[in-house]
């Protein structure tokens, strides 16, 4: 005779399982995006001690936004640049800092080229121009923006030119050979944030600018030192 109960009990067995491992999962998410938090902390650090200087202080102290963004580069006749990183905004005239939310870029490109790059770049923010990207579902860096690279002077006080929306700082490693036409973009990771701060739904829009979340404990060695290279 069948055990017609067998199939409710496996039924059972699953649901038990599945409902034992989801906070295991969740668990493991958020752990692999405070280890993400720690190696932007990582990235940063390693622009600022680029041989000829990192960001200077001034220019740092009167940021607004900064991303930090760590990219990967693979050319082969089409190339593909992909990457994780990181954004946070000055609270006011102050060095505090809001919490981080995460971002995600993808690129493609056509061209003649071989290698592959890994690039830990620094965008700042410095005016309305460069804050309102902040506020776009996707945006590129040097197209609804004007982007420049930033200065490595000691002196920059004096030569931090105004209407540059964003400064860019970067370091690489690895070959990257040739000439590409290259379009890409910049967008929330959407996934990320809401496991983090453990908030479906949440927007990047709520996490920078308003207070729907605390600073996390995670984030506050990426603030550190990120004060430690400001002046204010």
């Amino acid at each position: 005779m069948k055990n017609h109960k067998t199939p409710l009990i496996i039924a059972g067995v699953l649901a038990a399982l599945i409902l034992t491992a989801s906070p295991a999962l969740a668990a493991k998410k958020k752990h692999n995006l405070e280890r993400r938090i720690r190696l932007s902390s990582e990235y940063f650090e390693v622009v600022m001690q680029e041989p000829g200087g990192g960001i200077p202080s001034y220019i740092l102290s009167n940021a607004r936004g900064i991303i930090i963004l760590r990219q990967y580069k693979i050319g082969l006749g089409i190339g593909i640049k992909g990457g994780l990183g990181i954004v946070m905004i000055r609270k006011g005239n102050t060095n505090s800092w809001s919490p981080p939310a995460f971002l995600k870029t993808g690129e493609g490109s056509i061209g003649i080229q071989a290698g592959g790059q890994v690039m830990d770049t620094v965008y700042l923010l410095m005016d309305d121009e460069g804050m309102s990207l902040l506020s776009k579902p996707k945006f590129r860096i040097g197209i609804d923006a004007a982007a420049a690279a930033g200065s490595h002077d000691a002196g920059a006080e004096a030569k931090l030119s105004s209407g540059t929306p964003i400064l860019v700082y970067s370091n690489s490693a690895g070959l990257y050979a040739g000439a590409a036409f290259e379009g890409g973009f910049l967008l929330p990771d959407n996934k990320a944030n809401a496991t983090y701060y453990g908030s479906p739904g949440i927007t990047m829009h709520e996490i920078l600018f308003t207070n729907k979340v605390t600073f996390p404990d995670s984030a506050r060695v990426l603030a550190a030192a990120i004060k430690k290279y400001s002046i204010r």
